[in-house]
């Protein structure tokens, strides 16, 4: 329902000019070239399952979630 009602006109333009997905370089998007190699990703990994559990139950704050994010960004990418 959910496909043909919203995700089907939205790929065949019906809401205006959209950006589709499958042409995004993927995974890492335009910051790819600055992933610091044998790094987890920032968002996607079997550790953040846990910590996205964690948050989703109210075990740790938003400021706590976004924190770890932080140190995951800051651990994965070298802009030097």
């Amino acid at each position: 329902m959910q496909y043909l009602q919203v995700v089907k006109p939205f790929n065949e333009g019906k809401f205006g000019p959209t950006y589709h997905w499958d042409v995004r370089p993927w995974p890492d998007g335009i910051v790819g070239k600055y992933r610091v190699k044998g790094t987890p990703e920032v968002l996607r990994d079997d550790a953040m399952a846990a910590i996205w559990g964690d948050f989703l139950e109210s075990r740790i704050s938003l400021k706590d979630f976004l924190s770890v994010l932080q140190k995951r960004w800051e651990t994965g990418y070298s802009f030097k």
